[in-house]
């Protein structure tokens, strides 16, 4: 399906080079090879959250449950290779929002600062998110992080179909719309994509709102399972080996993970509002007082 869209897309735009056409013509193909490359792009964005992020997932949880390797070079070599995954991650959300847009004549194109700013944004929201999950595998049995998980999964493809989406066809809450909401859900389980028209702030504040307390939930529960014994004994949390430390995860001080999960989330959060307030396309965005009031006293609650 994603070489299909993307040979359209190629197709369309040699056909609107061709010399003789019409700048009517011209114009339509060019608009086709647009709405071809946007849908390549979202089948790129599930692809790689569902081949990159589970991946990158299993790879933190193997850094957060075993001991450091020996060598500075292969240690070296997990972390710039978890590093690219992510990097990776927030540049395929990029790519998909700069794609849309340029499918939409009434919408701006992104600019360079703004793809930085966007870039920021979704890097840290999924570092925070990413890092939290890892923990949470790391500190609870897998069917406890299963459940949490598929109950996520589950409210977000809910969301999706009440929302109804019209990627797979004109009409909403179709059998191809809804198959795609089960699989568009997985991607909400690490970020959220705005598929709705209008202003966004209301649903990044909501969606966002409870992945900030999912996440610090996760990360404060992964660090102080070490101090509750009881969880263990009746089967929650998965059982300290023997060289399990209460001090250090690896190279890195158990407090520095929690102050990461916080701290990514923190950033990816300030990212967006300069977004919206200082890089938005549309040059008119703003970012409005309520809206900032409440980032403002949620990011105080999590850090205080």
């Amino acid at each position: 399906l994603f070489a299909s869209r993307l040979t359209d897309a190629v197709l369309y735009g040699i056909a609107s080079r061709r010399p003789g056409i019409s700048l009517t013509q011209a114009v339509h193909l060019t608009r086709m090879m647009l709405y071809e490359d946007a849908d390549s792009c979202m089948l790129r964005l599930i692809e790689c959250f569902m081949e990159s992020a589970p991946q990158l997932l299993l790879q933190l949880y193997i850094l957060l449950s075993q001991p450091a390797p020996d060598g500075v070079v292969r240690l070296i070599a997990q972390y710039v290779s978890c590093g690219t995954s992510w990097l990776s991650l927030a540049w395929c959300l990029t790519a998909y929002q700069s794609a849309l847009r340029n499918s939409r004549v009434e919408k701006a194109n992104l600019r360079c600062l703004s793809t930085v700013f966007y870039f920021l944004w979704k890097a840290g929201v999924l570092l925070s998110r990413l890092l939290a999950l890892a923990l949470l595998a790391d500190a609870f049995r897998a069917v406890w992080f299963a459940a949490c998980l598929g109950v996520h999964w589950v409210v977000a493809v809910a969301c999706l179909i009440h929302a109804g989406t019209t990627f797979c066809s004109a009409r909403p809450n179709t059998p191809t719309e809804i198959i795609f909401d089960l699989v568009l859900g997985a991607v909400y389980c690490f970020d959220v994509i705005n598929i709705r028209e209008g202003r966004s702030r209301h649903f990044y504040a909501t969606c966002y709102t409870v992945f900030g307390v999912e996440n610090l939930t996760f990360a404060v529960a992964w660090f102080f399972r070490p101090w509750l014994p009881g969880v263990v004994e009746v089967g929650l949390a998965r059982r300290p080996t023997d060289t399990f430390d209460r001090e250090r995860v690896g190279v890195f001080p158990r407090w520095s993970l929690l102050l990461g999960v916080v701290g990514a989330f923190v950033l990816g959060i300030a990212m967006m509002l300069s977004y919206y307030r200082f890089a938005h396309p549309s040059h008119y965005a703003r970012v409005c007082f309520e809206s900032l009031f409440f980032f403002v006293l949620f990011i105080y609650y999590l850090v205080f």
